[in-house]
């Protein structure tokens, strides 16, 4: 046996014993979630009849700001309806979207011809990357981001089957996916701008050739989005919270130094793993130019690539002046794969032992050193699934009436962490009579917080109010440490 298929079966026996590890260690901290913020909100909405219609095509107002039918409310009514109250089927689900998002970008990696011990890391090193487990992972209501991912890239693999053996078939199954993608997350906008890449990418010929025959392939994709773009944001009817086309509300200096922000999000904001990436970058570089066999051109031809898809998933947020590491998850699987494809020359140029060693090395360090420890350790110190026990409680009580110009007392305990809005969107919800009475009279209803003293006291009122857009603003401002009792 040679030293590479040695070191082939080395990379494959680490590889599998690292996923089953972190398997392992996604559930155990799965296991110990809870309910809390947003998803009272959607969780309270599932326990509710509802019009499924509306659900998908609502030409009235909304509660809701996005418009996510199959990452919100077919996802809590579905497990509401098998788990009930029950925490940890929730972020069970999403932690096995991500692993098959994981999976997908292996599987795009083997796509584009990169050796397939440096496509496992690249699969492996998406899903276990800071953005997805500084929390978002395992917090319920991001299986919104979750789900977009994991279908933005499952429209990428299948395009790229289109592209590679034809048939209307595989195109047909792209566009399905992509019609998911975007009723999981509107991030599925950006979609075409990587698939004309890939398109340009996979052609024959000149530059000219290639983008007709990549618009001819794209069309139908194309003709999806811009039919989804008003329905998105012209047919349907408004949410009465603020709803942003696209995250760019300020044009300036920052969307430049964004994509140097959108980079350290990716690496942990640490020193190490970025000097370990450029590392790989300027190797992979110069063994593709000292292999002389068309490696420098294929390494270029896919560094173009990527990099493109990377700024096409940079364009909605780069004009925000405040990036979430939420926002970089859909950028995880083209950075991956651009790491991979510098480290393809390395892997196929090592042929001998001490080349094979070199190569397990780098991706060891490449897969060790980016991991978010610290973010993982401070997942697994959070309160395991006690916080919200009272207020899961309050779920299966009726609503509690708020007769006009009363008010409610709340007394909290220390450690938890809620929004009034959260309450509100449990138990202490506006009756639906009370309220249309109080509109026929020209003076809506509606429920106010304040919240009294560091966190020991919430007091709910109902009390007129000037517009229902500003309270629910007034309500997202005020933060209160509650567990609720009522009295």
């Amino acid at each position: 046996m040679t030293a590479s298929a040695r070191g082939s079966r080395r990379v494959v026996a680490a590889c599998a014993g690292l996923a089953l590890l972190l398997v392992a260690v996604f559930v155990w901290l799965a296991h110990g979630e809870y309910f809390y913020g947003d998803d009272l909100v959607f969780l309270r909405r599932a326990r509710m009849p509802r019009d499924w219609l509306s659900v998908f095509v609502s030409f009235k107002p909304r509660g809701w700001w996005s418009y996510r039918p199959l990452s919100i409310e077919v996802f809590f009514s579905a497990l509401n309806a098998t788990a009930g109250l029950d925490p940890f089927p929730h972020p069970l689900a999403s932690v096995l979207t991500h692993l098959a998002a994981g999976a997908l970008v292996y599987r795009i990696a083997v796509q584009l011809e990169v050796d397939r011990r440096v496509a496992l890391v690249a699969g492996l090193l998406k899903v276990s990357m800071y953005p997805s487990l500084n929390g978002e992972l395992f917090w319920i209501s991001a299986f919104q981001t979750v789900l977009g991912t994991f279908f933005y890239l499952l429209t990428v693999t299948l395009f790229v089957d289109f592209l590679q053996e034809g048939g209307r078939n595989r195109r047909v199954a792209a566009s399905v996916a992509m019609i998911l993608a975007l009723l999981s997350n509107e991030l599925a906008l950006t979609l075409p701008g990587p698939l004309v890449l890939l398109a340009v990418f996979h052609g024959n010929g000149g530059v000219a050739t290639r983008l007709r025959a990549a618009i001819r392939a794209c069309a139908p994709l194309v003709v999806i989005l811009g039919a989804y773009l008003p329905f998105r944001y012209w047919l349907i009817w408004e949410s009465f919270l603020p709803t942003p086309a696209l995250n760019v509300p300020h044009l300036g200096w920052h969307v430049v130094t964004n994509v140097r922000n959108f980079v350290r999000i990716l690496t942990g904001r640490s020193t190490a793993p970025q000097l370990l990436l450029l590392a790989l970058v300027a190797a992979g570089r110069l063994v593709a130019a000292w292999r002389r066999d068309g490696a420098a051109g294929t390494l270029a031809r896919r560094t173009l690539l990527l990099w493109g898809w990377l700024r096409c998933a940079m364009v909605p947020f780069l004009g925000a002046y405040f990036l979430h590491h939420r926002a970089a998850i859909v950028l995880e699987a083209p950075f991956c794969l651009l790491i991979a494809s510098h480290l393809d020359p390395i892997a196929r140029a090592a042929s001998t032992r001490r080349g094979t060693r070199a190569l397990e090395v780098a991706m060891a360090g490449l897969l060790l050193a980016p991991f978010p420890y610290r973010t993982i350790v401070d997942q697994a110190r959070m309160p395991r699934g006690q916080v919200n026990r009272d207020l899961l409680a309050m779920l299966e009580r009726e609503p509690l009436p708020l007769v006009q110009g009363t008010c409610v007392r709340l007394v909290t305990r220390p450690g938890d962490a809620w929004t009034s809005a959260e309450l509100l969107a449990l138990r202490l919800c506006r009756d639906r009579r009370d309220r249309a009475a109080a509109r026929r009279r020209g003076q809506p209803a509606d429920v106010r917080a304040a919240s009294h003293g560091p966190g020991r006291e919430l007091i709910l009122a109902r009390c007129p109010s000037r517009s229902e857009s500003d309270d629910r603003d007034f309500l997202s401002r005020r933060r209160i440490d509650s567990s609720p009792h009522a009295r």
